[in-house]
Order: structure tokens, then C-alpha cells, then sequence
């Protein structure tokens, strides 16, 4: 790729939304206690005391062991998680062999709550209707207060399809009749690179082919709603892991060449190069489906953690040689915005790196203040970095992400 600024790329304008009111991890891991424990005593036809405490005890015992803690995760984004809720905390579930009544919000499970009934929570068409429908006013949020609009939006998402989608929604009442829509679907944690790749192709494209308008920016818009896809029937370990980590996210950011960059923003991150790699004989170790009622992420955690291990650290190198940088001798300069999943997984990559706990901060931060967000982690990374006064321009930033298939992406960044 040219390096040259007239050339470039750049990332700026990084703009995220609430999608609900964060929910204190603590809280959301008793909650989860006491949600999987009648979802399975329901399902499994069990409602005595005694049966139901010792479900109780077995899935605490699981979110103990495989769970995270607010050790790595101070709160959650859940838009379909729990509200309303202190009341039951410490409640019990059963009493004289009857479920209790206790009223609180729960979307995705009212039957479960009120008729103690139907564990496996609404169908995958109410669930995506739901998903839609609350994308779509996220959405309208993040575009409050735009009035220019881009010349195209590339919608990211592996948590909910519909079509029209809520970005054709926005385009629609907002009256962008000429901004082009695009969609960069179930590319699961590591969708950032593919999205921010299109939207620099596209910009390249139209500035060179003599057939197309010059494009001066086009946004790309995150919208994942994890909480759409709990499934509290079950507690082994990876399930586990996704009820404790996920939370849902919302973000938009703007790829610009660099003349309208310079027009229209003051900050930004120039793209200095990319790459993507496909690990050989991975395409069972970690597979996301569109199964029913809830999507499903399964996962063989060894064979996973292997081959990260032996293709992350080639790759780096590979990666940053193709920007020009010795990662050996400059390593120590670099800033590093790797897509965080869980805290133990992303101390292993740390490892793999021979990176410092300093270099690790970002991600540990993302994922301590919002939880594990999938594609919407690594824009909120780059976002801190965009806007930090402790981070000069001129410096250089290793983005980095992993996903099913398994395939690595990268890209390297200049803070201009």
C-alpha cells in the first residue's frame, strides 16, 4: 500500500451509544445463577427444594469456575438482560415445591418467569424481530445530531438479519436517498477488519477508476446484541463463558481519504497496511450458526488456543514487516489494540507477543468497562486511542482480531 498522505486512508469520527444501562457484573452473575437454575429445574421437570438447590449448587459451582468476575469485567451492556431485578437478588426459587412469583423484566423469558414455562425462551423469529426493532432506535441514536450524509454505510453485524435492514431504516427518514448501503454480516469478533478493508477498497476505487463518484466518506456502523442469543438451559464451560463475557454494543466511525479528512476532522488513525490469514484445518475449531432459537458459538478451547499460538506471533511480524517495522527492535514503541476475549485468552496472546501488561491496558480496559462486545470491541479500542492526550500523534497502532473460520486479521494504523 502507498504510505504517502495523499493517498491514505483514514479512520476519525468515532461516535457510540449506550444500548442500555450498564448491568454491575456481580449482579448479572447471581442473576444468571437463579436463570439457569429454573431454566434447567423446568426443563429437566424438577421443583422440589431440595431438587432445585441442588441445581443451584452445580451451576454455581460452573460460573464460579468458568465464569468471569468483576475481577476482569466491572458491568455489561445487555439489552435484553434482566431489569428491574434487586428485589429477587438472594430470593429463592421454590417454596413449598412451588416456583415463587417474582415480577421482574426478563424479554427474552416471560414464560419462564410468569408460567414457568418454556426454558429455551422466545423463537428465533420473535428474537430477531426484537433485535430489529431495537436496532433500529440505537441506530436513529447514533445519528441524532447528523446532518451531512456519506456517500455509503457498511452495516456490521453477527447478531441479528433483517432486511431492510435498520441502516436502510435510517437512510430512509433521515432522506439520504443517495448514500449506498452495505452489509459486512457474521464475520463474528474480528468483523472490524473486513469492514474497515471494504471501506477502504471502495474509497480507492472510486478515486482511480474514472466510472464511479469520488467517494469522500462512508461510515461503518457496529450493531451487536449478544444478549439476543442466551441460551440459560445449559451450564457447561463455553456456554458459560458466553453468558459471564458478551454484552451488546453500538458504534460508528468514518474512513475518509485523506484530503477530506484533513477538510473535515483534525484527528484520525491512517491506514498503513492490512492483512488477513486463514489458519489451516480450522474451519470445525470454532464455528457461530444461525441455529433456533438462538444463534450458537461452538468452540474446541484447545485446538483454538493452539493454533493462535502457533500463527499469532508469524503473523505480527508478518503484518508489521509489510509496514515497514522491525516488530523485534521497534515492539516496545507500538501500541497494541487487540480484540479482547477474556481475560485469560488475552494474557496468553500478551505471552505469545512477549508484550508488557502496559501494552495490554487498552484491551484489558475495553474489556473491563464494557465486557466482551465482539466486533464493537476493537472500534471502541481505537476510538480510546483516537481520543487520548497520552498517545502523540506519529505513533504507530497494531490492531489485531481472531474469529471463527479460524482467520486472523490486522492492521497497522498511524495516529495522525
Amino acid at each position: 500500500m502507498d504510505y504517502n498522505h495523499n493517498n491514505s486512508i483514514v479512520l476519525t469520527d468515532f461516535h457510540a451509544v449506550l444500548p442500555s444501562v450498564p448491568l454491575p457484573q456481580d449482579d448479572s452473575v447471581e442473576l444468571l445463577a437463579l436463570g439457569v437454575t429454573k431454566a434447567v429445574a423446568v426443563k429437566s421437570g424438577k421443583i422440589s427444594e431440595k431438587q432445585v438447590d441442588r441445581i443451584y449448587n452445580k451451576v454455581r459451582s460452573a460460573l464460579k469456575q468458568f465464569g468471569a468476575t468483576s475481577n476482569s469485567i466491572k458491568q455489561r451492556c445487555l439489552v435484553f438482560g434482566p431489569s428491574e431485578y434487586k428485589h429477587i437478588l438472594g430470593k429463592s426459587l421454590v417454596e413449598n415445591d412451588r416456583f415463587i412469583e417474582h415480577d421482574f423484566n426478563f424479554p427474552l423469558f416471560e414464560d419462564l418467569v410468569y408460567k414457568h414455562t418454556n426454558p429455551y425462551g422466545a423463537s428465533l423469529s420473535q428474537r430477531i424481530q426484537m433485535i430489529d426493532s431495537k436496532t433500529v432506535d440505537l441506530v436513529q441514536k447514533l445519528y441524532a445530531n447528523e446532518i451531512d450524509p456519506p456517500d455509503e454505510i457498511i452495516h456490521v453485524t453477527s447478531t441479528g438479519y433483517t432486511d431492510p435492514n435498520p441502516v436502510d431504516k435510517l437512510v430512509d427518514k433521515k432522506k439520504w436517498y443517495e448514500t449506498a448501503v452495505s452489509n459486512c454480516y457474521h464475520r463474528g469478533c474480528n468483523a472490524a477488519m473486513p469492514a474497515i478493508r471494504m471501506a477502504h477498497d471502495v474509497i480507492r476505487s472510486s478515486l482511480y477508476n474514472g466510472f464511479d463518484k469520488e467517494k469522500s466518506r462512508i461510515d461503518i456502523v457496529h450493531s451487536e446484541v449478544n444478549s439476543a442469543h442466551i441460551d440459560i438451559c445449559e451450564y457447561d464451560p463455553m456456554n458459560i463463558v458466553f453468558l459471564t463475557e458478551f454484552s451488546d454494543g453500538f458504534i460508528r466511525y468514518s474512513a475518509r481519504p485523506y484530503a477530506s479528512f484533513r477538510e473535515y476532522n483534525s484527528t484520525g488513525l491512517k491506514i498503513l497496511t492490512m492483512k488477513r490469514q486463514f489458519i489451516p484445518g480450522t474451519t470445525k475449531t470454532s464455528v457461530y450458526s444461525t441455529a433456533s432459537p438462538n444463534f450458537v458459538l461452538e468452540v474446541d478451547p484447545m485446538q483454538y488456543i493452539n493454533a493462535i499460538k502457533n500463527n499469532f506471533k508469524p503473523f505480527v511480524v508478518s503484518l508489521c514487516d509489510q509496514a515497514g517495522i522491525d516488530f523485534k527492535k521497534e515492539k516496545k514503541d507500538l501500541i497494541f489494540a487487540i480484540q479482547p476475549s477474556g481475560a485469560v485468552f488475552l494474557k496468553k496472546l500478551g505471552r505469545f507477543l512477549h508484550l508488557s501488561e502496559d501494552q495490554l491496558l487498552l484491551s484489558r480496559k475495553a474489556m473491563y468497562e464494557n465486557g466482551d462486545m465482539t466486533s464493537v470491541s476493537l472500534p471502541y479500542i481505537l476510538q480510546d486511542i483516537l481520543e487520548s492526550d497520552h498517545i502523540s500523534t506519529g505513533t504507530k497502532i497494531v490492531a489485531l482480531g481472531y474469529a471463527q473460520g479460524i482467520i486472523l486479521g490486522g492492521i497497522v494504523f498511524e495516529k495522525i
